[in-house]
């Protein structure tokens, strides 16, 4: 595997916050130089976790925030939806099955921070950050101000309606990420239909949440001091995880690779994003449009829409 020979000595580093079910398969799809940082506080899903024996996986039972201090934390009866925040039982009661986020019992927890936790584990620097904790993700944002100077993508879990009370929303986080100097790159949109409602075939429903996907762009990459070689492989193979083959292309065009590789490592990079470009494979003719807009129509007669959907595939390129 090119990627394997690319970073075998120059691993990525994801850290996965909120942690439930573990690695997402396309780090291990991508390449398996790659070390992971779980954080997963809910004890009910942290001893799933460390019984997976990789060696490559680091799982850290603290809670994060955006600094060290002890909180309520609200074990619900699914566990995916266990939050810091209580559930807004009056507005998820407007929709299907709101008897997953009750409130089995609260637990205190002590939370610490990204910037601390990973400094005293001597972890020098995260290539990706993923965050999915239910209403948290602003004070963990905050809590990595140091990590995220390095960081080259995020995936976050973003409300645009209060699912928990008092949580801060789409804007509020957005601005803060801006603020970092990441742009975004893509949402992929849930939406829920209410009761007694939802047999309304592929009509959408209220959007509620999103998975957001934000990237330093190659331009800022290029402009950051002491750009390292390391640096820019590991942020071409960031890219092109997500399928992001132009970003990787523009990077790899206006950074000077030719004279900061030697050739065999050039040619390993250049075959790489080639390898990853898409081809049109049937070429433009008249009505092409038309045809396409009458498959998709087909194609949504078919698919199944429950309460809850997605209009967005997929997150990125993949």
């Amino acid at each position: 595997m090119i990627t394997d020979k690319l970073l075998k000595s120059n691993p990525l580093v994801i850290a996965d916050v909120g942690a439930s079910g573990g690695m997402h398969p396309r780090w291990e799809k991508f390449t398996t130089c790659y070390k992971g940082i779980l954080f997963e506080p809910d004890p009910r899903e942290y001893e799933q976790l460390i019984k997976q024996k990789d060696t490559r996986i680091l799982v850290i039972g603290t809670a994060l925030s955006d600094s060290k201090q002890e909180i309520s934390f609200n074990l619900c009866r699914r566990q995916q939806v266990s939050s810091a925040y209580l559930p807004n039982l009056k507005f998820l009661k407007a929709f299907p099955d709101a008897e997953r986020y009750d409130v089995e019992r609260t637990i205190k927890i002590k939370t610490d921070s990204i910037d601390f936790l990973l400094k005293d584990k001597e972890v020098r620097y995260i290539d990706f950050l993923k965050v999915d904790t239910q209403g948290l993700e602003l004070s963990i944002l905050k809590g990595a101000s140091h990590y995220l100077n390095d960081t080259i993508g995020l995936q976050i879990e973003i409300e645009f309606v209060p699912m928990y009370l008092n949580q801060p929303l789409f804007p509020e986080v957005d601005e803060y990420i801006r603020t970092q100097g990441f742009t975004l790159f893509d949402l992929q949109r849930y939406y829920w239909k209410r009761k007694d409602s939802f047999a309304t075939g592929i009509d959408k429903g209220q959007l509620i949440f999103c998975d957001t996907l934000y990237f330093k762009t190659p331009e800022s990459i290029l402009s950051a001091a002491n750009l390292s070689n390391e640096k820019l492989v590991r942020t071409i193979c960031i890219y092109l995880v997500y399928g992001y083959t132009d970003l990787a292309q523009v990077l790899f065009n206006e950074g000077d690779f030719k004279k900061r590789f030697d050739n065999v490592t050039y040619n390993l990079i250049n075959k790489l994003i080639a390898k990853r470009k898409k081809w049109q494979i049937i070429p433009r003719f008249r009505g092409k449009g038309y045809l396409r807009n009458i498959l998709q129509k087909i194609t949504n007669v078919f698919e199944e829409h429950e309460w809850y959907s997605g209009s967005d595939k997929n997150l990125g390129n993949l």
